[in-house]
């Protein structure tokens, strides 16, 4: 089975301002794991 899938991850996360200073925004983890995976399983 062959899926597309196009996630919408960008922006300068501002709001994150201290913690994205080093890490991109979907690899923050949540639960010890990045955000991009939970979006990843979620579609």
């Amino acid at each position: 089975m062959k899926f597309d899938v196009v996630i919408l991850a960008g922006g300068y996360g501002k709001r994150m301002w201290p913690i994205t200073l080093n890490t991109a925004k979907p690899l923050l983890p949540v639960c010890g794991k990045p955000i991009i995976e939970y979006m990843l399983w979620r579609s």
